[in-house]
């Protein structure tokens, strides 16, 4: 990054998001600035217990990422790797993905706001869109991460749960 300061649109963005936090009783989080931005880690309830939503202020874009709390074990990796590409392939907003080296899971989904503010109703929309995903993959995820079921029958699995 330059020492040019970011564009007004995207300290906006942060300060949105400040409000935003400030404003939602449920959630609780820690601001982190990192060069460019500023990450929010936010503590949640059920299968991803912490969310780090990053607004990049310099390049105008917001990204949250969804942690599972458990590392995916070296033996389960290929197979949870499976599911969640099985998993990806319908997905219309966001992707899971799996760091392969160290296990951690997590889903990530973003948009870029450039040229318009990052509103309250994006970063809801942003938080609610994949909390439904995750609820809707979320046990098919353990019983693969588990040893319990393989890729295939728990993606079939979570599309016969899955909420309409």
């Amino acid at each position: 990054m330059t020492n040019e300061q970011p564009p007004a649109n995207g300290l906006r963005a942060v300060e949105t998001m400040r409000a935003f936090l400030a404003g939602t009783k449920e959630l609780t989080s820690q601001e982190v600035p990192f060069d460019g931005g500023v990450a929010f880690h936010i503590q949640l309830e059920g299968p991803t217990p912490e969310a780090i939503a990053r607004v990049f202020a310099d390049t105008e874009r917001f990204v949250i990422q969804f942690v599972f709390e458990d590392r995916v074990a070296p033996p389960r990796r290929f197979a949870v790797a499976e599911l969640i590409t099985r998993a990806n392939f319908g997905l219309a907003v966001g992707n899971f993905e799996l760091d392969l080296d160290s296990g951690l899971l997590r889903y990530k989904t973003g948009i870029d706001f450039s040229a318009t503010p990052l509103t309250d109703l994006l970063i809801r929309n942003s938080l609610l869109s994949p909390m439904e995903t995750i609820e809707d993959f979320a046990e098919a995820m353990f019983k693969v991460m588990d040893g319990e079921m393989e890729a295939d029958e728990a993606y079939r699995l979570a599309l016969a749960t899955a909420a309409p």
